[in-house]
């Protein structure tokens, strides 16, 4: 399990076959957690590389709904059928914000 302030390490130049699902949370803007494809290069060289082989949906996903304070930083996300990451907003919303449907966040990468 996770918890805020961790950092999950990915070795550069790796090719990670699969989705990575994100279910923790931080806990805010200096606890978050992080997800590190090797940014300082302190792990090989280059970037840690997801692929989907185009069959999987999404490199990183929230699948929970409830998942903040986050980064994602320093891959390659490649061969995935829709985006590279996709979370799920539930809460908070504003009272006045109509709840019919829950608010998709997709970040492309290249």
């Amino acid at each position: 399990m996770l918890k805020a302030g961790d950092t999950v390490f990915f070795r550069g130049n790796v090719v990670y076959k699969g989705t990575i699902s994100v279910k923790w949370s931080g806990s805010g803007t200096d606890s978050q957690i992080v997800y590190d494809g090797n940014a300082a290069r302190t792990w090989d060289t280059g970037k840690a590389i997801i692929d989907g082989e185009n069959l999987r949906s999404r490199g990183f996903i929230s699948p929970a709904g409830t998942v903040g304070f986050i980064t994602i930083r320093n891959f390659e996300i490649r061969n995935m059928k829709y985006t590279g990451v996709a979370c799920r907003a539930v809460q908070p919303f504003p009272s006045t914000m109509p709840r019919a449907s829950p608010l998709w966040i997709v970040f492309f990468t290249t």
